[in-house]
């Protein structure tokens, strides 16, 4: 994707930079992240740990797709593909990607992925 189409079609659209979701009603999946927490590493104090969490959210109308898989899980697995070892500069190197659900009700489902860094200060 070019730059103009990530910021047109999938800033603040498809992926939230503030994780909060409106009561609009809309059949498109969203994604948030929020940094849950940071703390110093117990073990050695010049770390420090930090717990990101993404939100996967898929409207019940949306799960099937085209081939074998469902939505959350393909959505999913690409964050995982994208995140997973991922060093972010500046901060360290990412690992995690465990899963969990986060609620369901008649219209949408949320899926929530942890993933873990550990800074050196």
């Amino acid at each position: 994707m070019t730059s103009e189409q990530i910021k047109n079609d999938v800033y603040e659209k498809l992926i939230k930079v503030i994780p909060r979701i409106g009561s609009k009603e809309t059949a498109q999946s969203m994604v948030t992240m929020r940094v849950v927490r940071g703390h110093s590493n117990p073990g050695n104090g010049e770390f420090r740990d930090f717990e990101i969490a993404i939100e996967v959210f898929v409207p019940l109308t949306q799960w099937f797709i085209k081939d074998s898989n469902l939505r959350p899980f393909a959505i999913m697995g690409e964050i995982h593909k994208s995140l997973n070892n991922k060093t972010i500069d500046g901060l360290g190197k990412m690992s995690g990607g465990d899963f969990q659900v986060n609620f369901m009700t008649d219209e949408i489902c949320s899926y929530e992925m942890v993933y873990y860094i550990t800074s050196y200060d």
